[in-house]
């Protein structure tokens, strides 16, 4: 997520969210370092907080919309970075 859209969520969370409590724990959430947005993802887990399919994201790596790393001769892992950069949207885990 680039500053730019930091800065437009941002401000969309002090205008829509009513309560106080929200309000901050969303700012925090946009505020929050991205480190572990930049894990690695099992198949599985990349499935399910994309919303798609194993075949998707074999499609996407084969389009070279993805760049899935090799973690051993049959298993790979997908960068969530790179998800929420195709997908335009953060994933939750």
């Amino acid at each position: 997520m680039n500053a730019e859209t930091r800065r437009t969520l941002a401000a969309f969370a002090r205008a829509a969210i009513a309560d106080p409590a929200e309000r901050d724990a969303a700012l925090a959430a946009l505020a929050a370092p991205q480190e572990r947005r930049d894990r690695p993802l099992k198949t599985k887990d990349a499935c399910r907080l994309a919303g798609v399919s194993a075949r998707t994201l074999q499609l996407w790596a084969k389009a070279g919309k993805l760049h899935p790393r090799r973690a051993s001769r049959s298993h790979v892992r997908y960068s969530q970075a790179e998800l929420e950069t195709l997908l335009g949207f953060a994933l939750e885990a």
